[in-house]
């Protein structure tokens, strides 16, 4: 089993949280979430992240907007 403190890729990221990988790009585009990044540049989601996704994706199921 992972340790709470992994890091996930954007597509574990989205399998995690029930959303797309799309989704996460939306949510970085419009300034809720800022995932650190790889040495080669691709996104790597924290526990702080996922937290913070988490809370979105469940106000997102309220039928909230992004704005």
């Amino acid at each position: 089993m992972r340790p709470s403190t992994a890091f996930s890729a954007p597509a574990e990221a989205a399998r995690r949280l029930g959303v797309s990988a799309k989704a996460l790009r939306i949510y970085e585009r419009h300034g809720l979430v800022a995932p650190g990044r790889t040495a080669a540049g691709w996104r790597s989601y924290g526990p702080d992240d996922m937290a913070r996704l988490a809370e979105i994706a469940a106000l997102r199921a309220l039928g909230l907007s992004l704005g």
